[in-house]
């Protein structure tokens, strides 16, 4: 059976495509990963500006309310979530890692100063969740992260090879 996708511009039959069932999924799933996503980009905006040695970062930065209030809203979402299948449900297991982690990170964020050695534990959990929403972003179409691995600044970085 094909899935009709249809707009006022165009209408495409996709033969073999999810069923209606995973198209609902990813559907109601889009606006969790995007949370996601989000959080994990403020977050790692605050660590960032901790590492830099900015006074501002901390458990006070009104970025990290934001970041709190996101995650909340997302991780509702993310439990709300009917995965109807292996494939939608190996998707919403990613979702809910990251979610766990960045809950773990941002309890780490408030729970101790972000200096050197403060900034690791939170680092970690936040590479973990970004490595979950990649996995996610793999499992099902239409969750998309950028790679910048192949940036001309990442050809600066140690052991990667330059043009």
């Amino acid at each position: 059976m094909a899935n009709q996708l249809e707009s006022e511009t165009f209408r495409c039959d996709v033969p073999n495509g999810p069923d209606d069932g995973t198209l609902r999924y990813i559907e109601a799933a889009g606006a969790c990963f995007e949370d996601l996503r989000a959080v994990t980009a403020q977050l790692g905006g605050l660590l960032l500006l901790a590492a830099s040695g900015a006074r501002s970062a901390g458990p006070h930065h009104p970025m990290l309310a934001v970041a709190a209030d996101l995650l909340d809203s997302a991780r509702e979402a993310t439990l709300r979530l009917a995965p109807c299948s292996a494939r939608t449900r190996h998707h919403h297991d990613h979702l809910a890692a990251a979610v766990t982690r960045l809950t773990e990170a941002l309890a780490l964020v408030d729970a101790a100063p972000l200096d050197g050695d403060g900034l690791t534990e939170p680092m970690r959990r936040l590479n973990a969740s970004w490595t979950e929403l990649g996995a996610a972003s793999r499992a099902l179409p239409g969750f998309d992260l950028i790679d910048l691995s192949g940036a001309c600044c990442a050809m600066h970085a140690p052991g990667l090879a330059t043009a």
